[in-house]
């Protein structure tokens, strides 16, 4: 009866062992006394007053070595592992492999990850059109045919527009002309880090469920082969304490987090530049139309006096940004993992 008090003292907390008492006689005494008192007893059983053979009744150990010192430590919930309250047993392995036969679910879960090459980046919008309508347009021109497809020969004065307005000039047509359009000029643009998950390597490991019947023998270290006796425990937290000490942070899962990006550039071309020519100072009597192209044009307004012009251009914008760090994780519910 001694022995089934013993095993019974084990699955209850320290509160429940106090409040169990012998109710068979007024002799026995309560159940912690029968595991924990400094005295002996002469016999192997005392469930009562005069119940067993020597009618010692005390309840403890047939050879009397349960002493103050030898008592059983406080145990958490009948498990056999150290009072640690909040804490689980489980059993651990740095893999994903299958859960042992006749134990509980498993849990997959994340130890950290790796980003690749291009895991982070930069998205980059422009806020504010550059403008292909300032700046200076080189000019040439060419006397007679016979040009190649290229600028023409000659140098020529430069053109500055100030935009898509009328703008006064005073010169003359040749057979040939022909420009170089500037590039964009100002504009703004916003940078934003952008992830790519899939190209992230995460380190994915499972704890699986120990049945309670099992509980005792993987506090103890008995576990099958390949999974190590550990206790977890929800958030960063320190080990419960020996021989649970080798921690582990595990996580469900591991966020990507990209740096900031630095500042982006506006760059791009201007496409579709143009330059009209008129005999008067308003730009109101056209004489010429011409590409901004580079290459060497027939004007078909040879000799002909000009007053004014007018520029255009339409912006094909881009903008540029990289990144000013490296990637890093933000561990989603983390737990923490400890093993014997």
């Amino acid at each position: 009866m001694a022995i089934a008090l013993g095993l019974a003292a084990c699955a209850l907390d320290k509160q429940g062992l106090g409040e169990i008492t012998d109710d068979a006689g007024g002799g026995g005494g309560d159940a912690v006394a029968s595991s924990s008192s400094s005295g002996s007893s002469s016999g192997t059983s005392g469930s009562g007053s005069g119940g067993g053979d020597d009618g010692g009744g005390s309840g403890g150990p047939s050879d009397g070595s349960a002493s103050g010192s030898d008592a059983v430590p406080p145990f958490e919930a009948g498990l056999g592992c150290p009072a640690a309250a909040g804490w689980t047993v489980v059993v651990y392995e740095s893999g994903r492999g299958a859960c042992p036969a006749g134990f509980g679910g498993a849990h997959d879960v994340y130890t950290g990850a790796i980003p690749g090459s291009g895991a982070c980046g930069c998205t980059c919008n422009i806020t504010q059109q550059p403008s292909c309508s300032i700046g200076q347009v080189d000019t040439q021109y060419a006397s007679g045919p016979g040009w190649g497809p290229g600028p023409c020969p000659q140098g020529a004065s430069s053109l500055y527009p100030n935009g898509s307005g009328c703008q006064g000039i005073g010169a003359q047509l040749a057979a040939g002309f022909s420009a170089e359009a500037p590039m964009p000029y100002g504009g703004t643009c916003s940078a934003m880090a952008k992830g790519d998950p899939s190209m992230v390597t995460k380190e994915g490991v499972r704890f699986c469920d120990v049945p309670q019947a099992m509980a005792a023998d993987v506090c103890a270290g008995m576990v099958p082969s390949g999974f190590s006796a550990c206790m977890t425990q929800e958030g960063d937290v320190p080990c419960p304490g020996a021989p649970f000490t080798n921690k582990t942070l595990v996580a469900d899962d591991e966020m990507l987090v990209c740096p900031a990006c630095g500042n982006c550039t506006v760059g791009g071309t201007c496409q579709n530049a143009q330059v009209e020519f008129f005999s008067d100072s308003m730009c109101r009597n056209s004489v010429a139309k011409l590409p901004v192209n580079g290459a060497c044009t027939a004007t078909n307004a040879q000799n002909k006096g000009v007053g004014s012009y007018e520029y255009t251009a339409q912006p094909n914008a881009q903008c540029s940004a990289t990144s000013s760090g490296s990637p890093s994780f933000t561990p989603v519910q983390p737990r923490t993992v400890c093993c014997r």
